[in-house]
């Protein structure tokens, strides 16, 4: 292997290491919250709620571990 290599691969077990400790401390804080939001609203609306989250996270997550490129 080379150096090159070796730095990617370091690269991406950090991320995936950050990704990881992310998780367990983002669940450690949800299993301790209680809370229950309630809005009447159509089906399609909370499904596209539910979308606009999960981007929104993917694209944090996404900028957090792709900064130094």
């Amino acid at each position: 292997m080379n150096w090159e290599t070796r730095n990617e691969m370091k690269g991406r077990l950090s991320g995936l290491l950050l990704v990881i400790v992310a998780a367990v401390v983002v669940w450690y804080i949800l299993s301790r919250t209680y809370f229950v939001i309630w809005v009447p609203v159509p089906w399609w609306m909370f499904l596209l709620l539910i979308l606009v989250v999960i981007l929104a996270l993917y694209l944090a997550l996404d900028h957090l571990i792709n900064r130094t490129r």
